[in-house]
């Protein structure tokens, strides 16, 4: 069953997509957020994408819609 989109005044949760690539490798690429990360940044939109189809196959991979905090964020359980 696909994760549903879930909203609220201030947040929409929905289920992470390909087209998210940019945000993805943004946030992996960014040195000061990886710098508390046990991972390496990503070097190119190639492994942003690699790393999005890897989360896809998780049963609930989801992320907070960058519209309403003007940035995009993954969480997956």
């Amino acid at each position: 069953m696909p994760f549903p989109i879930l909203t609220t005044e201030r947040l929409t949760l929905r289920p992470l997509l390909p087209d998210d690539e940019q945000g993805i490798f943004a946030l992996r690429s960014d040195r000061e957020i990886n710098k508390y990360l046990a991972r390496q940044p990503a070097r190119t939109i190639e492994e942003a994408r690699n790393f999005i189809n890897k989360l896809l196959e998780r049963l609930c991979t989801y992320c907070v819609d960058k519209e309403k905090i003007e940035t995009i964020q993954q969480w997956t359980t």
